[in-house]
């Protein structure tokens, strides 16, 4: 996970409070589901702020956060563009698009999702202010000739989840992820400490929290998981549970 400053984030989000505070708007680009979080946690608590996302589709885990005094103005500013080329020949993944993008200089935040359905069809949301560059320059991935059409659909970004039932000695956290995704308790903790784990979109900065049902555990490289139910105790004394994934 990339080095991130959390000091030096939340001043920038202070700093664009106070001037929504004297009647300006500030709009950030896309933010994934840490930094939305830690955006609303930081968010005043009466309704001189108003706060709107949006990601350019349904569910989109990445979207552009909009901080603004006036409750009408909802314009988060996101394109969303459909990659035509020659699927019949050619098949494009999630990090061929990603990384044609960033070979043409894009910053990661002015990307959103990156769609990849199951017929071959991709979209990709992206940030208005980009939109002339990209109609313009971005006409290849690898060796495939492609064409941006604009579209308004409002594609979900669904993702079906596996079910697993587990027994686990206990909810520390350290204990669900080693049992989910069998590796030792020692590197579950490992990862932890090196900031892959975040709870509820947040870091994770013990390997002895309790985790709650319906609390999202996020682990770089592996997907998601969460404790859908805890169904009892085994004979043994096992926690058991039905637990959720989504990689």
């Amino acid at each position: 996970m990339e080095e991130f400053d959390l000091e030096y984030f939340q001043k920038r989000i202070l700093s664009g409070i106070e001037k929504v505070f004297k009647g300006g708007r500030v709009l950030f680009a896309f933010q994934d589901e840490m930094k939305q979080s830690i955006i609303k946690n930081l968010l005043p608590k009466n309704h001189s702020v108003f706060l709107f996302t949006d990601g350019g589709f349904e569910k989109a885990e990445y979207q552009r956060v909009l901080l603004t005094s006036d409750q009408s103005d909802t314009d988060c500013s996101v394109q969303v563009y459909e990659i035509e080329y020659p699927s019949k020949f050619f098949v494009l993944t999630h990090r061929m698009v990603l990384g044609a993008l960033m070979g043409l200089g894009i910053e990661r935040e002015s990307i959103g999702d990156i769609v990849v359905q199951k017929d071959g069809r991709v979209f990709f949301a992206c940030t208005k202010e980009i939109s002339p560059y990209l109609e313009k320059e971005f006409t290849q991935i690898s060796k495939a000739k492609i064409r941006l059409k604009k579209t308004t659909q409002r594609i979900s970004v669904f993702k079906e989840a596996n079910h697993q039932k587990l027994f686990v000695s206990s909810l520390r956290i350290d204990v669900l992820l080693s049992a989910a995704y069998h590796i030792s308790r020692k590197t579950a903790q490992e990862m932890i400490e090196a900031k892959e784990v975040l709870l509820n979109h947040l870091p994770v900065s013990k390997p002895t929290i309790q985790v709650k049902p319906n609390e999202i555990i996020s682990v770089r490289h592996k997907g998601r998981i969460w404790i859908e139910e805890i169904l009892g105790s085994s004979a043994s004394g096992r926690i058991v549970l039905n637990l959720g994934m989504l990689k």
